[in-house]
């Protein structure tokens, strides 16, 4: 087959073609049915996607098969596919989509950038391996700036995998989905198993959260999106999995309050400095850069990462024509082994060992390269990253100085309310605007937080008094410069006295209605104020509800009192 305009052949080996996307994975189907018809047809309708308004030729069968396809509309814009089957049975597909850079056109509007996209299908038993390569490159003769590139994240072929009916897609011997895992703490084993797994072929992203406030500090939803066909990601339920998951792998290995970590394929215990392939952010610098620019970087490594070792039978159309003419060789061989002349086929012999030799060791040291390259990339990274440190550092001198300026303001400031305190207040409304005019820089009460203030019957005050005291002192410390692992709860009970929880009971967390009344709007955003400190004398309740503002490094009192929980409610 082909269609179109003459055109420009666009050359199978280009020079300085740089790798954009790479990914490599399994689809079965559940059914056990062969998959292959079913991924074709999926290839077929995306390529047909993105030609829209320029797909006549583009549907027929040949795309099934071989065959070629020039657009007859654009310029430099062609199809090539070709398949093979070896003697065994399998069978072999491949497709080339070429196409110029739709930004970055020069002065005479065309592009100097051209995007290869290289998919191949290898049938292995009752699947098939999925190989895809996203690449671009300069015209020859280019001269100039280069266009800008955009940065890499999974195509839309692979999500439409991910998401066909029947379809399961795995990297070796690890799942593959396009959205995250959550993890429980009873998961944590199976979790740390894919960790280590030795079949697993593909990096694996674990996602912890802030043992302070529970919180992830990216969207691993997001993240999952973006890196489908790449790696899964897992995501803790609760800050309480750092524990299992500390107890089953080596310190180096730990990811834990709020880290994000990347395991690459092949984790090795035993192997010194393994631990520094895997590389992991921070939350403090996760806030620091971000948290897309810090999936911008995740994506881009593993999008650009070299696969050490292949599950393919073929990378692209040019191996799909290498196993063509293995096939034509091995006719020619057999015809010859009829009554061929002993000298030609030992000197055949000769030449095909000869050859088997140097592919075997071309491999081996592209493999090398290939981890070698994946080092020289990690120490780049850390360069980058001191870099980028230094500058944090230097920022963050001019801000402590900054913030060190107000706080001496904040603390005279202080001082004046308290020398100017004649008697404690009488009321707790009176209690939540000192403080409030006291501690501005620390404790911040919502208009719902005084009014609910000015309703309470409670009768200590002076309860409330202390709990407010350790609220801005003892919780601010505890909250915004926490210890390694730390618990909070149980460390401002130890040193104030005062229970507190991060948390409400499993029924009222079931309960949306009550759940709802937990939270509250403040600067525009909604914030969750389920954290609260308990008070109680006799039969009388009260909490302060709160939220930790990690942004703005204060603690905002959302409600004064006693909200409904399950169990308040049935009484009721």
């Amino acid at each position: 087959m082909q269609a179109g305009t003459t055109q420009t052949a666009m050359p199978s080996v280009v020079q300085d073609q740089r790798l954009h996307f790479r990914c490599e994975f399994e689809i079965s189907r559940e059914d056990k049915h062969p998959p292959l018809a079913q991924v074709l047809e999926e290839a077929q309708r995306w390529v047909l996607s993105k030609q829209r308004g320029d797909t006549k030729g583009l549907g027929g069968a040949w795309f099934r098969d071989n065959g070629r396809w020039i657009s007859p509309l654009s310029q430099r814009v062609r199809i090539e596919v070709d398949s093979a089957k070896d003697d065994a049975g399998n069978q072999f597909w491949a497709m080339r989509y070429e196409h110029p850079d739709g930004i970055g056109r020069d002065e005479r509007g065309s592009s100097q950038r051209q995007w290869r996209t290289d998919i191949s299908l290898s049938t292995k038993g009752e699947s098939v391996v999925f190989s895809m390569q996203v690449s671009h490159y300069l015209l020859p003769g280019h001269f100039g700036p280069e266009p800008a590139v955009p940065d890499p994240t999974s195509p839309l072929l692979v999500k439409k995998l991910f998401q066909a009916a029947g379809l399961v897609t795995y990297a070796g011997s690890q799942p593959l989905t396009a959205r995250e895992n959550e993890v429980t703490p009873d998961d944590a084993e199976l979790l740390v198993e894919r960790i280590c797994d030795k079949n697993r072929r593909c990096p694996l992203i674990y996602v912890s959260r802030e043992f302070a406030s529970g919180d992830a500090v990216l969207d691993s939803n997001d993240l999952a999106w973006k890196l489908a066909g790449l790696a899964p990601v897992y995501v803790a339920e609760s800050n309480w999995l750092d524990k299992e998951t500390e107890r089953r792998l080596p310190p180096k290995y730990w990811c834990w309050n709020g880290r994000i970590r990347v395991y690459l394929p092949g984790v090795q215990f035993d192997r010194p400095n393994d631990y520094r392939r895997h590389r992991y952010f921070t939350a403090d610098e996760v806030r620091r850069d971000g948290a897309q620019e810090v999936i911008r970087i995740i994506v881009q490594s593993l999008a650009r990462r070299i696969i050490l070792s292949s599950a393919a039978g073929v990378a692209n159309i040019d191996d799909v024509r290498l196993k063509k003419q293995e096939q034509e060789f091995s006719r020619l061989k057999n015809k010859l082994a009829t009554a061929p002349p002993a000298e030609m086929m030992e000197l055949l012999e000769s030449i095909n060992k000869e050859l088997d030799h140097k592919c075997r060791a071309a491999e081996a040291e592209k493999a090398s390269l290939a981890e070698r390259l994946e080092f020289a990339e990690l120490e780049t990274q850390e360069r980058e990253d001191e870099v980028k440190g230094l500058r944090y550092q230097e920022k963050e001198q001019r801000e402590e100085a900054l913030a060190q300026r107000q706080m001496r303001s904040a603390a005279e400031d202080r001082l004046k309310k308290f020398s100017e305190l004649g008697d404690l207040p009488e009321s707790i409304l009176e209690c939540c605007r000192f403080f409030s005019s006291a501690f501005p820089d620390r404790v911040v009460f919502t208009q719902r937080a005084l009014d609910s203030a000015g309703r309470s019957d409670f009768p200590k005050v002076n309860a409330v008094w202390t709990a407010l005291w350790h609220m801005a002192n003892t919780l601010y410390a505890l909250a915004f410069d926490p210890e390694k692992q730390i618990d909070i709860e149980k460390e401002f009970r130890a040193r104030s006295g005062i229970e507190m929880s991060f948390h409400e009971g499993s029924q009222t967390k079931g309960d949306s209605r009550l759940m709802r009344s937990r939270s509250e709007q403040f600067d525009g955003e909604s914030i969750d104020i389920t954290p609260h400190v308990k008070l109680q004398t006799g039969n009388k309740y009260f909490r302060f509800y709160f939220h930790i503002h990690r942004k703005k490094r204060i603690l905002v009192v959302g409600d004064c009192g006693h909200l409904d929980t399950a169990g308040t409610s049935k009484r009721k």
